[in-house]
């Protein structure tokens, strides 16, 4: 889709961090932005049907609002594309680099249900019509209110705001179907000694113990 044919935009969670800076970048165009949140009268966990009854009034559906523990961004993601079925539109994902985290060996529904919504973009990109098409932004650490007193480098909410707009302004015979992005590290960390993980640990034990075990013999 390019810049031109974008009219309307719906976003959930358009009113603070990602989706604020999204909502601010499709105004700053002049495009008519459809907020879709408590504050506009949309509850998406309680009320989906409604949101999307509202989104097929749009070319374009960011959907950006996760729901801490639940797959409301997920069952919102399948309730739009099914409605929009063969319709030459558009939907944002805003998933996370987290989703490639799922195996952490403790709980942390977060990265899991990420991991579901690559999953489920991937499963829309390979469908014979491609139709409406899917994209999928995967920020890693972003500067908002969630993460606040996490020192680590972050890109600014800004920042995914303008690969939202440069998958919109691609033509319509290239499809964009996942990007990628994290705050580029352009400095050398100091070297620290690295711990020996338990299994190295256990390994370099028993072997000990081996060494032991033949000097006594």
């Amino acid at each position: 889709m390019v810049e031109a044919t974008v009219v309307k935009v719906a976003i959930t969670g358009h009113t603070s961090g990602i989706g604020l800076a999204i909502a601010d970048a499709f105004r700053a165009r002049a495009h008519e932005i459809v907020g879709l949140s408590r504050s506009t009268g949309y509850d998406l966990s309680g009320d989906r049907q409604k949101v999307v009854e509202a989104a097929a009034k749009c070319d374009v559906f960011v959907n950006n609002r996760h729901q801490y523990n639940d797959d409301t961004q997920l069952q919102l993601l399948f309730a739009v594309a099914e409605a929009w079925n063969g319709q030459d539109k558009t939907i944002i994902n805003l998933g996370s680099r987290a989703g490639e985290c799922y195996i952490l060996g403790r709980p942390d529904p977060y990265s899991v249900y990420k991991h579901a919504l690559d999953a489920a973009c991937q499963q829309f990109f390979d469908r014979q019509d491609q139709r409406p098409r899917v994209v999928n932004i995967r920020p890693g650490w972003v500067d908002t209110d969630s993460v606040k007193g996490t020192e680590v480098p972050k890109l600014s909410p800004r920042d995914v705001a303008n690969v939202v707009l440069w998958a919109i302004d691609q033509p319509p015979h290239v499809y964009v179907a996942s990007v990628t992005l994290a705050h580029h590290v352009t400095h050398t960390p100091a070297k620290r000694r690295s711990r020996p993980s338990r299994i190295v640990k256990s390994w370099l034990g028993g072997l000990r113990s081996l060494r032991r075990t033949m000097a006594g013999r």
